[in-house]
């Protein structure tokens, strides 16, 4: 409404308040955004540092299977070399020296595995980690 030219102080009241309830609104949604943002980068940061705690898991099973198949091919070589040795020596030959020798070739095929052994863990973990 106008009167004499000016606008009316309830029209001038009106887009004040009008501008004010917008304002209101803007701030408010503003700040459910951020909210929701900050929501949602919380998730995400969860979620990663939960695939990566998984990853590490599998990674470190993935490791212990490959060590002990290294062992294990370890062992079978050392067992086979033992086998080309021609018998006698200190103790006579018995089941007691064959599983003695047996535990002894398994003991130094994990302590040389733990070591590095043949770099047969670090080639099968390369292999196999890929995805």
């Amino acid at each position: 409404m106008k009167i004499d030219g000016l606008l009316s102080l309830q029209t001038v009241y009106d887009s004040a308040k009008l501008g004010l309830d917008y304002q209101n609104g803007f701030r408010q949604a503003l700040q459910q955004a951020r909210e929701k943002a900050a929501e949602s980068q919380t998730m995400t940061k969860v979620l990663t540092e939960s695939k990566a705690a998984e990853k590490v898991k599998e990674d470190q099973a993935l490791r212990e299977a490959v060590q002990g198949f290294e062992a294990y091919f370890i062992h079978q070589i050392l067992k086979q070399a033992r086998a080309t040795i021609p018998s006698g020596g200190l103790l006579p030959e018995s089941n007691a020296k064959g599983i003695y020798e047996d535990m002894l070739d398994e003991a130094r095929a994990e302590s040389m595995t733990k070591v590095g052994g043949f770099g047969l863990t670090e080639a099968l973990m390369a292999q196999l980690s890929r995805k």
